[in-house]
Parts: C-alpha cells; sequence; structure tokens
C-alpha cells in the first residue's frame, strides 16, 4: 500500500515538471513571476559578477546623425520618397569602429544596431560591405512586419534575431534562443564561436542530442545594473587612441550598441539589451540552458513530498514532540495554516533561484496542489456548515423553549 501511494506521488510530481517543461519553453515569460526575485534580491546578497572581462562594450548611445526616411511609392520612378529625417546612429561611427576592429585579433564582433529599411543613409552601402567582408560578426534584426523590415536582406547570413518577450508587471523574464524556428544573436553567437545549436523536435528542444530550454532564464549581476559605458566618440576616443582600443579589442566580445536608451526592465533591475545578448550568450557556453537533472530529482523529490501530504496526510501522525513545540508557537501554526502552499512554493523558488540559478514557475505545482487539496477541503466544509446548522436549530429549540416559558408565566402590574 505505501509503496502505491509512493508510485501515484512520484506520478504527480513527473507530471507537474513535464508541465512546467512545456510552458516554460512555449509561454513561460507570462507566468515567471519575476517580481517575486526582485523581493528576494533585495533580501539576499547580490549574485556573483558574471565574466566581463571576456566583453568590450562599446556605447554608441549619443554617436547620431540624421537619416532619411523614406516610404513607398508605386507612382514614383525610384519606388520610394523621401518624407524628411529621423535621428539615427552615425554610420561613420560604425565604419570607425570596424577598421579598429579590423585591426585587433578580436574574437566576436555584435553590432547591436537597428538597420531599417525606410531610414536610411548614404553610407549604408558602404557601411553594409564592411561588415559582410568581416569575420565572426552578427548584427541584430527583428521579426519582419508593416513596421519593420531589414535595410539589406543580405544582412540576413550575418544576423540574428533580438526580440524579447516581455509582460506589463514583471517586465524581461526569458530570453528566447530559437525565435519562430529562427537563431538569435546568442544562439549565432554561440554556433559560431562554441560549434553549439538547438533544435526543435515537436514541443521538445535538444542541444547538441541533449534536452535543453528553449526560453532560458537570466541571471545578472550588480555589475550589469550600475555600471556606466562611456561615450564613444565623447569620451573614448578622447582618453584612448585606436591603437589602445584595438588592443582593447583583443581576444575579446566585442558589443556595439545603445546601452542608455536600449534598457529593459528585469528582476534585478533596468539592463540594457546589448547585456540581455550577451547573458543569454554566456549562458550556452556554460551549459545552463542544458536540462539539470539534479534540479529535476530535487523538484520531483519535493514535489512528490507535497503530493503524499495532500493525498495521504489522514495517515500521518504529527510525532508528540513536534506537537508540543507547535502548541508553544501558535503565531507559527497561524502563519502556516493562513498561508499554506503560498510559503511552500515562495520557499522551493527562493532556493531554486539561490542553488540552482533558475526560476519556477510555481504557478504550475500550485494550481495542481491545490486540485489535488478541494475534495478534502470541501468535504470539511460541508461537515463545517452541517454543524452550524446543528447549532442554528439546536439555537432556534432554545429560542422557542424560552417563548412557551414567557408566555405561561403569570404577568402582575403594581
Amino acid at each position: 500500500m505505501t509503496m502505491k501511494r509512493v508510485g501515484v506521488s512520484v506520478a504527480i510530481a513527473a507530471a507537474i515538471l513535464i508541465a512546467e517543461y512545456f510552458v516554460g519553453n512555449w509561454v513561460g515569460f507570462l507566468f515567471d513571476d519575476s517580481s517575486m526575485l526582485s523581493i528576494m534580491m533585495s533580501m539576499l546578497p547580490d549574485q556573483e559578477d558574471e565574466d566581463n572581462d571576456e566583453v568590450e562594450y562599446i556605447n554608441v548611445a549619443y554617436d547620431k546623425e540624421l537619416v532619411d526616411v523614406r516610404v513607398q511609392n508605386m507612382n514614383s520612378a525610384r519606388g520610394w520618397d523621401s518624407i524628411g529625417s529621423a535621428v539615427g546612429t552615425s554610420r561613420q561611427t560604425l565604419l570607425k569602429i570596424l577598421d579598429i576592429a579590423e585591426k585587433s585579433n578580436y574574437r566576436y564582433l555584435f553590432l547591436d544596431v537597428r538597420f531599417e529599411k525606410g531610414f536610411e543613409s548614404e553610407m549604408d552601402s558602404i557601411l553594409f560591405a564592411k561588415i559582410k567582408s568581416m569575420r565572426n560578426v552578427v548584427v541584430s534584426t527583428h521579426k519582419e512586419s508593416d513596421d519593420y523590415e531589414i535595410a539589406d536582406r543580405s544582412l540576413l547570413k550575418h544576423a540574428g534575431y533580438a526580440d524579447y518577450m516581455t509582460t506589463y508587471f514583471s517586465g524581461f523574464t526569458k530570453y528566447s534562443y530559437l525565435q519562430n524556428d529562427s537563431i538569435s544573436v546568442a544562439l549565432k553567437m554561440f554556433g559560431d564561436m562554441d560549434g553549439g545549436d538547438i533544435k526543435r523536435v515537436g514541443p521538445f528542444f535538444f542541444s547538441n542530442g541533449r534536452l535543453c530550454n528553449n526560453l532560458q532564464f537570466l541571471t545578472f549581476s550588480s555589475d550589469d545594473i550600475n555600471l556606466r559605458h562611456p561615450a564613444f566618440e565623447g569620451e573614448t576616443l578622447k582618453i584612448y587612441d585606436e591603437k589602445d582600443i584595438a588592443e582593447r579589442m583583443n581576444g575579446r566580445i566585442v558589443v556595439v550598441g545603445d546601452m542608455v536608451n536600449d534598457v529593459h526592465t528585469t528582476y534585478a533591475g533596468r539592463v540594457a539589451g546589448p547585456v540581455l545578448n550577451v547573458r543569454a550568450y554566456q549562458a550556452l557556453a556554460k551549459g545552463r540552458h542544458i536540462v539539470d537533472w539534479r534540479l529535476v530529482l530535487f523538484l520531483l523529490a519535493v514535489y512528490g513530498v507535497c503530493a503524499y501530504l495532500i493525498l495521504y496526510s489522514g495517515s500521518l501522525e504529527i510525532p508528540e514532540r513536534l506537537r508540543k513545540k507547535l502548541l508553544h508557537h501558535p503565531l507559527i501554526v497561524f502563519i502556516l495554516l493562513n498561508f499554506g502552499w503560498s510559503i511552500v512554493m515562495f520557499i522551493i523558488k527562493l532556493v531554486v533561484f539561490r542553488k540552482f540559478g533558475a526560476s519556477v514557475i510555481i504557478i504550475i505545482p500550485a494550481f495542481i496542489f491545490s486540485l489535488l487539496s478541494m475534495p478534502k477541503e470541501y468535504a470539511e466544509f460541508k461537515k463545517n456548515r452541517n454543524i452550524f446548522s446543528e447549532s442554528k436549530s439546536k439555537a432556534d429549540e432554545d429560542t422557542q423553549d424560552i417563548t412557551t416559558i414567557s408566555e405561561n408565566t403569570p404577568t402582575s402590574y403594581e
């Protein structure tokens, strides 16, 4: 009998884990409560700093120029008409950075700059030709729609998607490596530098033959939030000459982007978009996207115990020593009774976050445990309702007896 109960509990725990995998890799960004992690961050010491020595950030937030804004006109001989100008990243500055990079022995070059059709410069053809001639380079692109199309489709060979899924309350939660079955910036970097990949097989995802996650929870350090990046033209070039900058690029991942305005809300604070992509790549390089079977076994045991307690707690007896301790701490008993599974799930999320650097979608086990608890709770409610009804009937009988006595008692007036 005991083995059968254990088997049922483990089966329920396994079902929860399978559901967590599917939800976590398809719509996980909707349910991952980053606001809860923000509370944890305020109570716990900072995470260890990620390896920033391998990255050289170049901030082009203040290196701007006017670019032509063009709209399609079928009646025009050229097909496109200029309707004015908009502010874009300086092509001259980007060319200067690429020239310096060519003189260095950089490891990889990531241009997190928006090259959008209809917002074009006379220098674009020279710039794009330069990008396509360089080794180990990726530019960011986005899902094509009525609002966006990449300026030069030949750049797609050197491009990766950099779209982020967010929620109103939590902001950025997870990074998607395959975006609409197309490779992201981080996944392209992983393939070019480490020879890695991620393939989708039905609803599952595999990396070099191992089960993995496609939606990856990212961890951040205090440097990701607080580190200030100097403006390239206005500060860096005034402090260092081009030879010094080239030496700083040697052996590093060079990331060019807007580190001021392109920022996203995360559980740790506001993080620049270029940093999100770098952290997503580092997670791939360190194998954090691979399903951690230690975490799976840990959660299997925890969820199994929870399911067993819910289904078969009637057969368990609280040890006398523990019972006496609980009687001496009524406040603890009160908190446990009133918050119940919310506290358990919060503790589980906290432990998983600190020990495994992962985020558990606690709404799934909480929902399952609530369903399992419902029949017992309903039975208790029904029992209490009968008791209330019996008490009410008894009270009515007592009232009726008092009324009868009052009617039979003579009343005297003076």
